[in-house]
């Protein structure tokens, strides 16, 4: 048995005069949310194997934040595609990488990435996902087989709203 969990990059604050979409950082909230989801992980026993994380300093931040709540110590590996690609990137980097995957990423390809991976799934994670997909939002997707669009059940669905 595998997961795939996906994990929206917290909220982040807004462009300063002339910065790129790229590089906005955190909002203070931004950093408090995924220092929280980290704790939420680590009490649900999430364990990532490797953690794929888009090159924007939001993600980066976010999975900074998330990683140092969590026991171990975690492959960590950095794809520009996360930031500026569709969903179907986000689908491949699931299937192709061994283990337990932590995906961080940007809306709406995660939200997007979710809905295919997850053929099925708990009715609250389910209902929780339609809601949409907030910012330091997680999916927890189980695969009993291989990783492949249609096959995951969907465990949990988490949100700062959670905690």
């Amino acid at each position: 048995m595998r997961h795939v969990y996906l994990l929206r990059h917290a909220q982040a604050a807004w462009a300063a005069p002339g910065e790129r979409d790229f590089d906005r950082a955190l909002a203070p909230q931004g950093l408090v949310d995924a220092r929280q989801m980290g704790m939420a992980m680590q009490a649900a026993g999430v364990a990532p194997s490797l953690t794929i994380c888009s090159t924007a300093r939001r993600a980066r931040e976010t999975a900074e934040a998330v990683l140092a709540t969590l026991p171990g110590r975690q492959d960590v590996r950095h794809s520009a595609e996360l930031y500026e690609t569709d969903a179907s990137s986000y689908v491949a980097a699931a299937s192709s990488a061994a283990g337990n995957v932590l995906i961080v990423g940007h809306n709406p390809m995660i939200e997007e990435a979710a809905v295919r991976l997850a053929g099925d799934g708990e009715e609250a994670a389910v209902k929780a996902l339609r809601r949409g997909f907030p910012t330091t939002g997680l999916a927890v997707i189980r695969f009993d087989g291989a990783v492949a669009a249609g096959k995951g059940y969907l465990e949990a669905f988490l949100s700062p709203a959670d905690f």
